[in-house]
């Protein structure tokens, strides 16, 4: 904790409203993208909508018997790294999903064409 420190987060609180208007327009484009996407892989995952956040945990109801046997397909077949459910007390057959990077898109459609491929 030290000047620089200071000095960061005055510009920091001085550049707010900027900064949290595009992480807001981040967050609203890459959910309007999930729920494009969605329903086309209704049969093998549940959506659950976040209440806020950047987070959220959907369910796999078929392909997969878990959370974490989705994620190391995931991982091992397209390099794309989710993190099971059971890992953030949501269950086994959950799964995390974050969706407040720039990349998001790219993720999202090499998830969403391996699932429904």
């Amino acid at each position: 904790n030290g000047r620089a420190d200071e000095i960061l987060s005055q510009l920091a609180i001085k550049h707010a409203e900027e900064i949290l208007a595009k992480n807001h327009t981040l967050l609203k484009n890459n959910l309007a993208l999930i729920n494009q996407s969605k329903d086309e892989m209704a049969d093998v995952i549940r959506w659950y909508q976040p209440q806020a956040g950047c987070v959220a945990f959907p369910e796999i109801i078929s392909r997969y018997e878990t959370g974490r046997s989705l994620a190391e397909s995931m991982l091992q077949n397209t390099g794309i790294n989710i993190v099971p459910g059971d890992c953030f007390l949501q269950g086994e057959t959950h799964f995390r999903v974050g969706f407040g990077q720039e990349n998001f898109s790219e993720a999202w459609d090499l998830f969403s064409k391996s699932l429904t491929g």
